[in-house]
């Protein structure tokens, strides 16, 4: 027998300049005026099993910008019904002091409705290939969150930064991880928006207000993961990018818990040439550091290439298509690795695979030569187009 949990309490909001834009998404997303931490609170007499449940559902809800109307939709609940269950009001009706866990077919439809998301997500984790240099960036995750201090991570575009975290976020659910991706010319009041977001925080309140809301909401065990730090380098205030860095270092600080940040080799150069004060505190406690370089290693491009089925090539081997394309299969490795990253390879390993289909045939190296050229010939589809009038006329 237990009391029902006091709602929470309302939060002043002082300046209008921080408001949400009252978009669909975010009417969705407020809906659920709650946060994970409320959330939690309010099931913690359901039990662990229950309480991670709800806050999967939660979360997805949020990201999806599903309502909570939507959502009991979904599930074919009564919508009062999932505010009571989530609010931790679901009480014997003869005696509103005994609060009653979610009936079997609540959970069981919560978890269809889980499941059937999360199989949206699965699509994108078929693309994903477990590379040495994934293998590293969750070990680093790991060590921050057990070290409860700040982790780096510096590399160049497209070399397999992103894809690693969010596989690690998925794989460590439940709130444990929270992946925060950030945007281009969004400034400090945008980079808390995102953070609330990721980590279930309304918002509904000022900035100020809602860095501190954040340090109650996150705890401890739980591991923040910055991504594309470099981003918020692209505003036209020319400190935003360290007031940025400075609430994050905050947050990490009086949390206590672990943090990941990561970005390219600029906002690294750019945060070492301009460390001061607290910023350097920052770095000290950064301990673990894991720097990927400018170029994407073979040993992570054996393992795609192995993944598909095909051979590492040797040194001057060619693909002879006709006299004018001759593709060199090492020689453009080394340049995807250096010049364009492993969205350049897989690209045209995907198309490659789609030629191959339509041929009937398995997958080789002059499906991949055909992929190649198609892809530079659009890239280069516009030269030459005045020459054309000039020979016409």
């Amino acid at each position: 027998m237990t009391k029902t949990a006091a709602p929470a309490p309302e939060d002043d909001n002082e300046e209008e300049d921080d408001k949400m834009t009252p978009t669909a998404g975010n009417v969705a997303k407020a809906s659920w005026n709650f946060s994970t931490k409320q959330l939690r609170e309010n099931l913690e007499y359901a039990g662990e099993e229950v309480v991670n449940l709800l806050v999967d559902a939660f979360l997805l809800c949020r990201k999806y910008s599903i309502s909570k109307t939507e959502f009991a939709a979904e599930i074919d609940v009564h919508a009062s019904t999932v505010s009571k269950i989530f609010n931790g009001r679901y009480t014997d009706p003869k005696n509103s002091h005994i609060r009653l866990v979610p009936s079997k077919k609540f959970l069981d439809a919560t978890r269809n409705f889980i499941a059937a998301k999360k199989a949206r997500e699965a699509v994108k984790n078929k693309l994903f290939i477990e590379t040495p240099t994934a293998r590293r960036i969750w070990t680093l995750c790991d060590l921050s969150r057990e070290s409860h201090t700040p982790a780096f991570i510096w590399g160049a575009s497209h070399i397999g930064k992103t894809f690693a975290l969010k596989r690690y976020a998925e794989a460590n659910n439940h709130t444990r991880t929270i992946y925060i991706r950030m945007k281009a010319a969004s400034g400090l009041g945008g980079m808390v928006h995102r953070i609330c977001d990721a980590a279930g925080q309304p918002i509904n309140t000022n900035n100020a207000r809602l860095i501190e809301l954040l340090k109650g909401t996150i705890d401890p065990g739980q591991l923040l993961i910055f991504d594309e730090i470099h981003q918020l380098q692209h505003t036209y205030r020319k400190e935003s990018f360290f007031a940025c860095l400075e609430v994050i270092r905050e947050i990490l600080d009086e949390v206590e818990c672990g943090g990941v940040i990561c970005g390219t080799n600029l906002a690294r150069d750019r945060i070492n040439k301009h460390k001061k004060g607290d910023l350097e505190q920052l770095l000290r406690r950064g301990v673990h550091r894991l720097n990927l370089g400018n170029v994407v290693r073979v040993t992570d491009m054996k393992v795609i290439l192995s993944h598909y089925g095909l051979p590492w090539p040797s040194k001057g081997m060619e693909i002879k298509l006709d006299s004018e394309h001759i593709f060199e299969p090492l020689a453009e490795l080394r340049y995807m690795a250096g010049h364009e990253g492993l969205k350049a390879l897989c690209e045209r390993i995907r198309y490659a695979e789609e030629l191959a289909k339509l041929e009937k045939q398995t997958l080789d190296w002059k499906h991949v030569a055909d992929a190649h050229f198609t892809i530079m010939a659009n890239a280069t589809y516009g030269e030459g187009a005045e020459d054309e009038w000039d020979d016409a006329a």
